[in-house]
């Protein structure tokens, strides 16, 4: 009696975790459909002309309108230095890879506070800089040298955050063209820089 109840349980955990295993790997890719329907519903806001976004890289795509021209470029960044840690953007870059717009999408910053980065009056005076540390703040002050604004009150490292996080962003869109053509365009004086190391 007690060996059939042994195998009786035996045979109801297996079950059991078959049907979890069952479920979760339909439930996975159901939550993984539904996240890139949300993705492409989310570029296309920045691009409502763009007919299809081609991958450039894991964070990067090219909006391309029904001609086959680049509108511009969809990027995603990423900062650990959000007052409550990991803060992620999503930056719509022009044709020119000036910032278009961005939103920050996923965050434990403070509600009411560090989420008045998404606020039009913050955004302004990001849009038309190039993605970069020269043209971004780096540090408070930056904000009104760089861009005419001032941090978010009472979130000065979720604004910071925002701007390490399209930082970022922009050395994912920059990094495959711009990098691999300064390396071709130098790669002609190795021979001299190593002889004259010697």
């Amino acid at each position: 009696m007690k060996k059939t109840n042994k195998y009786s349980l035996l045979i109801i955990t297996f079950l059991s975790g078959l049907l979890i295993a069952g479920f979760y790997q339909l439930l996975h890719n159901q939550i993984e459909e539904t996240k890139q329907k949300n993705r492409m519903a989310l570029q296309k806001s920045f691009f409502p002309d763009a007919a299809t976004f081609n991958k450039m890289n894991e964070n990067a795509y090219e909006a391309v309108d029904n001609k086959g021209e680049i509108i511009g470029y969809i990027v995603y960044g990423v900062s650990d230095k959000g007052y409550g840690g990991k803060v992620n953007v999503i930056v719509a870059l022009d044709e020119n890879k000036k910032i278009k717009d961005f939103l920050m999408i996923e965050h434990n910053e403070t509600p009411g506070l560090g989420t008045n980065v998404n606020k039009d009056y913050f955004k302004k005076g990001f849009l038309g800089k190039s993605p970069n540390s020269n043209e971004l703040p780096l540090i408070k002050d930056d904000f009104i040298t760089k861009l005419g604004i001032y941090p978010v009150s009472g979130a000065t490292y979720s604004s910071l955050a925002i701007s390490d996080a399209i930082i970022d962003a922009g050395k994912k869109v920059f990094k495959e063209n711009e990098e691999i053509k300064l390396d071709e365009k130098y790669s002609e004086y190795d021979d001299i820089f190593f002889i004259m190391e010697y």
